[in-house]
């Protein structure tokens, strides 16, 4: 089960602890009113919003921005592509994440002379390749 926008929010004000929601909402750099709206459903947050709370939590701010877009949205078409673009975020940091640290990776050689780190392409490529042939729900958007 996905997580919704609001319980996005609602970790983050719980995580700020015992303090009035207006002392919250200026922490996340909002009105007092706004951070009312979102938390009881009134209104959807916007995108600075959920950059705010994803910051604050420590999380990629585009998984509440999915979830956001895929509660706005009006048609079930619109729901799914921002579904399926939630279920596949996590792959993509974890992936970028990985890439990154193979790309770190000393060879054996500069390990033991402990001169300069090899940046490895080919691990980097073959972790790209391995993304881009996961399954995709739907074929690529066309300009």
């Amino acid at each position: 089960m996905t997580k919704s926008s609001v319980s996005y929010l609602v970790d983050a004000l719980e995580r700020m602890g015992d303090m009035p929601d207006s002392k919250k909402a200026e922490q996340l750099k909002m009105s007092a009113q706004a951070l009312w709206n979102y938390k009881n459903g009134v209104s959807k947050m916007d995108n600075f919003a959920c950059i705010m709370v994803g910051r604050y939590l420590g999380i990629d701010p585009m998984a509440i921005i999915a979830a956001c877009e895929e509660e706005r949205a009006k048609n079930e078409e619109k729901q799914g592509f921002w579904r399926d673009f939630r279920s596949t975020l996590g792959t993509l940091v974890a992936t970028l994440v990985l890439t990154t640290l193979l790309m770190m990776t000393p060879t054996p050689a500069s390990a033991a002379t402990a001169d300069t780190v090899n940046i490895s392409y080919d691990k980097c490529l073959l972790c790209l390749i391995n993304y881009t042939n996961l399954p995709q729900r739907d074929p690529p958007l066309t300009p």
